[in-house]
């Protein structure tokens, strides 16, 4: 327990003095590209992602030979290129798709859909995303409501879009996976990325594009409520890769190989993850896919990663895989690069304890952002208690209810801005209106579901204090206005044997919102369930008064999105009914049960 608080109190202060010295350091490089923003350029000159990695193809001809393991085989960034050029030259002489036309792509991650990205960001093709696994009824709605003529997806999505296609403008298809015999009745016109890369590569035709046209409409994953559309133009990918390179001074093309783990459900994770790593001219590992779900650490390893970019649970995984093989080499690791969710310092300190045993010193780097942000936000080191904005970000906390800047310090809902500003919600102008605002000097800033602070001199630092969501404002009787963590509340209840799970979240039928538990049991007899309900509300009286549940419901099952978040706009709407004695609970439970299997 010492050496772990010696640990701590040590990466706590190295952290620091990393945080102070990039916030001072950079401030050069914030500040100019805080005016190149302005005056409406990209960072570093270049229009596209597409146009950005040939040039540095060109640049840099080595990357040509450079290869990359994704999902079990080789591949090298001419290979890439060529399959680009492949599926660009279908799309522009067969299909005749034209500049700023819609082009779905519903299909599980992979290198394909990373290569029909640039081949559409050539010709100014959007590249419009569809959840893999989305159901008949939302895969008709999105196509719908992109337009779309052709739609690239795979083997195991084929047949819902299939069904989904009819009264829509869906004509053609093409196959990313294997060819397969196609069994399903489909009146579409079918084609396969295998017979597309195996013709001969004649047209070779670029359209000309500009920083501001769109290049992508990605879903966020949900984690604040309902997933929304976000347009993402080319000037946004461009700065992306920029901030970060600059930020923490990465190198482009130096060889350094990197794995690259993201939910492969979530369009928006797994396009700006992969594309970060292959703009910057990195060699990326991208694990299989194994039919258990399972990911082969051994075959990652092999490869001797000097990065990790993933997910949180990866790394409780990883921690598994060195307590079973506790005399693995890694000491090529040099730092394990969080993102996605919460990356909390016990479980920090967890995986660094379990590296220390295998003689690796790897650094911890959280990664922060929004998809309205490009998820370029901000990076925490080690354990820092600030997060450092990239350069060229700003930010600020503002009161929630009537967007006026909060001074240093003060905990508010936070704002971004930077030259990683999305334009806002596709085909939905009530939802962009209600979060990107603009500040009396017409500054147009993105109004997150975050609160946090501003700290530094140099406003430079931000620190977090949870999703607006899981917070309920309320009074202490006594005056004061307070921001009451749900969590706390779900801790206690529990902290009963019998509670299997719970959320709690804030009341709609008072200005000041109290809790209200919704909470599910473990097996337990039905004679019990009094004494069960009893005991609950018993242990919430040990919260001040203003914390405690104002009712409680019992749920089966507390319902959940497909990465295992809170659904919690399931029991808002539970509650909206339960106030209006409207309530058909068959219909709302069927409503989130498809809603739930599409995330």
């Amino acid at each position: 327990m010492i050496s772990q608080t010696k640990v701590s109190i040590n990466n706590q202060i190295v952290s620091e003095i990393i945080t102070r010295i990039l916030e001072i350091k950079n401030l050069k490089n914030h500040r100019e590209f805080m005016k190149i923003h302005e005056r409406g350029r990209t960072l570093n000159g270049y229009i596209s992602p597409y146009k950005f990695m040939k040039n540095q193809l060109i640049k840099y001809p080595k990357l040509l030979k450079q290869t990359a393991m994704i999902q079990g085989k080789m591949v090298s960034y001419e290979e890439m290129l060529r399959v680009v050029n492949h599926i660009s030259q279908f799309l522009h002489t067969t299909l005749r798709v034209k500049k700023g036309e819609n082009i779905s792509i519903c299909a599980l991650s992979s290198i394909a859909g990373i290569e029909a990205f640039f081949a559409m960001n050539k010709l100014g093709i959007v590249n419009a995303r569809i959840f893999n696994g989305t159901q008949e009824n939302v895969m008709r709605e999105n196509l719908v409501k992109f337009e779309s003529k052709t739609i690239f997806t795979d083997k195991e999505n084929f047949p819902i879009v299939c069904m989904a296609s009819k009264e829509t403008t869906l004509e053609n298809v093409i196959i990313l996976s294997s060819k397969f015999d196609i069994d399903t009745k489909c009146n579409l016109n079918v084609y396969f990325l295998e017979d597309i890369v195996s013709s001969p590569l004649i047209d070779d035709y670029e359209e000309e594009v500009t920083p501001d046209d769109l290049a992508s409409i990605l879903y966020t994953s949900g984690s604040s409520g309902t997933p929304k559309p976000i347009a993402v133009s080319n000037k946004v990918y461009v700065n992306m890769v920029e901030l970060t390179r600059n930020t923490t001074n990465t190198k482009l093309n130096d060889g350094e190989r990197v794995v690259g783990v993201v939910s492969h459900e979530y369009p928006y994770a797994a396009i700006n993850s992969t594309l970060m790593i292959l703009l910057m001219g990195k060699t990326l590992i991208m694990p299989e896919n194994m039919p258990s779900g399972e990911i082969s650490f051994n075959d990652i390893m092999l490869m001797k990663p000097h990065r990790i970019q993933a997910i949180p649970n990866f790394y409780k995984l990883m921690q598994s895989y060195i307590e079973n093989k506790p005399d693995c080499n890694l000491k090529f690791l040099k730092n394990v690069i969080s993102g996605g969710e919460t990356y909390t310092i016990a479980e920090k300190l967890s995986l660094c304890n379990s590296l220390k045993q295998v003689n690796n010193k790897a650094f911890i780097i959280d990664g922060f952002g929004f998809g309205e942000m490009g998820s370029a936000t901000a990076l925490k080191f080690g354990l820092s208690k600030y997060f450092l904005l990239m350069n060229g970000v700003e930010a600020m906390a503002v009161n929630p209810t009537t967007n006026q800047p909060l001074p240093l310090d003060k905990e508010g809902v936070l704002c971004i801005t930077g030259p990683t500003l999305t334009d806002g919600y596709y085909k939905d102008s009530d939802s962009t209106k209600k979060s990107y605002i603009y500040d009396k000097n017409g500054k147009r800033w993105f109004k997150s579901d975050t609160y946090g602070a501003v700290h530094g001199r140099y406003r430079r630092l931000i620190s977090l204090g949870g999703r607006v969501r899981e917070y309920f404002i309320t009074g202490d009787g006594h005056g004061n206005f307070l921001k009451v963590y749900s969590g706390k509340v779900e801790a206690v209840i529990l902290e009963n044997a019998n509670v299997k799970d719970c959320i709690v979240v804030p009341s709609d039928d008072s200005a000041l919102p109290t809790p209200v538990a919704y909470y599910s049991l473990h097996n337990t007899s039905k004679e019990n369930e009094n004494d069960i309900i009893k005991s609950i509300i018993e242990s919430c009286n040990s919260l001040e008064e203003f914390c405690r549940p104002t009712a409680y419901y019992y749920e089966t099952e507390i319902k959940r999105t497909k990465a295992y978040k809170k659904d919690y706009m399931y029991y808002k709407d539970l509650q909206r009914n339960r106030a209006s004695n409207k309530i058909d609970y068959q219909k709302l439970e069927e409503k989130y049960r498809e809603k739930n299997e599409t995330l």
